[in-house]
């Protein structure tokens, strides 16, 4: 995934995270204005079905673990058994 958000360069940290089957929210950190949100909507799209709803999150920070890392992509999506 990084491969595709290379074309934006300023782009400092983000976090791609699946809501459910068809939900995803993509945060952002400290590129407002930079680039446009109908951009990064249809990336994500061109990555994961071009049905999908993508709501964009621009944040000053994105929250790190204790390691100091963190993670790129969060599936909070869970199939019925």
């Amino acid at each position: 995934m990084a491969k595709i958000f290379r074309k934006y360069d300023n782009l400092l940290e983000y976090q791609l995270i699946q809501e459910n089957m068809m939900h995803f929210t993509l945060k952002l950190e400290s590129v407002r204005g930079m680039y446009t949100d109908d951009d990064f909507k249809d990336t994500i799209r061109n990555l994961v079905g071009s049905d999908v709803f993508v709501a964009i999150e621009h944040v000053d920070k994105i929250p790190h673990l204790s390691s100091g890392k963190f993670k790129k992509v969060i599936c909070n999506y869970k199939v019925d058994s």
